[in-house]
């Protein structure tokens, strides 16, 4: 029987020259977001703590209170411009009717 053999790892990207410019605690949060197990990468509450996150989150913003989920059958695939058209479609539709959604959703978030 033949061995198998996994292919050759690719060297680890050097994401401070991919992202010239980027200051150096989004270097870092994106390398932390990226990490290969899921279970080294930080959740949403760590990631909102993190130093580049910290002008743009407050602690007194409302959570969410539940799981969110995009009301698309995941077992069907569809193409790419499919699923652009159906969340473009979603998105227009949940903007007509946002301010009575996001009352009723954050509610019970304090």
């Amino acid at each position: 029987m033949p061995r198998c053999q996994l292919p050759a790892l690719r060297p680890k990207m050097d994401l401070k020259r991919a992202m010239k410019g980027a200051p150096d605690e989004a270097v870092d949060l994106v390398e932390r977001l990226m990490h290969f197990n899921p279970e080294k990468r930080p959740d949403v509450e760590q990631a909102l703590k993190h130093p580049y996150m910290a002008s743009f989150y407050t602690a007194k913003e409302p959570k969410c209170p539940g799981v969110l989920t995009v009301p698309i059958d995941d077992d069907h695939k569809f193409t790419v411009t499919d699923y652009r058209e159906r969340l473009y479609t979603q998105v227009v539709a949940n903007k007509k009717d946002r301010g009575a959604r996001m009352a009723a959703y954050f509610a019970g978030a304090k």
